[in-house]
């Protein structure tokens, strides 16, 4: 598989600082200057066995009380 060839350079990108923690680069990013214009808005679908309804989570602790209870 081979990946597209790059687009044109839109802004001066520096190098500042490389330590054994990573490196600092200094760029020109249109989403910090503007981030109006880019929402933050997942495009993921849920996953309902992750994320449970109150009405699922009372279930269970109604489950649980009641085999404490023995019933």
């Amino acid at each position: 598989m081979k990946s597209a060839a790059p687009g044109p350079s839109i802004s001066p990108v520096e190098v500042t600082n490389v330590s054994p923690h990573g490196f600092w680069l200094f760029v020109a990013v249109e989403s910090i200057e503007h981030p109006e214009k880019y929402p933050l808005v997942s495009q993921a679908q849920s996953n309902e066995r992750l994320q449970p309804t109150k009405a699922s989570r009372r279930s269970a602790k109604n489950r649980a009380h009641s085999a404490r209870l023995g019933g």
